[in-house]
């Protein structure tokens, strides 16, 4: 059985969640770029909902101090 292992790193911390499918694990990493958008790109215009966590999470990579990133993992259950 696979899972899917997502590891959200923040500037308050770090998230880890485990997922049973990739699109899960994905609709969770689309979640968190709606919802914080305007929280950091405030009065800018919101991507498309099939773009928003790619640009979200390349943006918040590259932003001095943020530090922000998500990474999926695929790993087999023992």
């Amino acid at each position: 059985m696979k899972v899917y292992v997502t590891v959200y790193e923040h500037r308050h911390g770090t998230d880890v969640l485990v997922f049973d499918s990739r699109a899960k694990a994905e609709a969770w990493r689309d979640e968190i770029a709606i919802q914080w958008w305007e929280n950091e790109f405030s009065g800018e215009p919101k991507p498309g909902d099939d773009t928003i966590a790619d640009v979200y999470f390349e943006r918040m990579a590259d932003a001095v101090g943020q530090g922000e990133f998500f990474n999926i993992y695929e790993s087999n259950v023992e």
